[in-house]
């Protein structure tokens, strides 16, 4: 139930309009699931749709047997960079970056860290 909320949120988020930027979600596998951006720095894609998804998601009720379950999410955030032709390195970028995320207590987004820290 917890897990079908969830991709109805995200569905329904990826719908409405985040200014020029084209959502597109996907499920990855499991409990994951990957939402690719058009037309978006990547410090949008952190401030704008990261955290408002993870906001939206928090503050969301799930109800079974009428008791409330407290769900959050954790994000990693990437970017293809200009030199990759395929994503798979940003696919391992942002996989650490989720890690990251939950090793630093959960609920919430990381930015992929490059060969100098942090990307800005």
């Amino acid at each position: 139930m917890v897990l079908r909320g969830v991709a109805k949120t995200i569905r329904d988020f990826c719908s409405e309009k985040q200014d020029a930027i084209v959502l597109t979600p996907a499920r990855y596998g499991g409990e994951e699931f990957i939402i690719m951006l058009k037309n978006c720095q990547i410090t949008e894609a952190l401030f704008k749709v990261a955290e408002a998804l993870r906001t939206r998601i928090q503050n969301q009720e799930f109800i079974w047997e009428e008791k409330r379950i407290p769900v959050t999410i954790s994000l990693g955030v990437a970017t293809l960079h200009t030199d990759e032709k395929l994503p798979d390195l940003m696919v391992r970028r942002v996989v650490a970056a989720l890690y990251r995320a939950k090793e630093e207590g959960r609920n919430r987004a990381c930015l992929e860290k490059s060969e100098k820290g942090l990307l800005s």
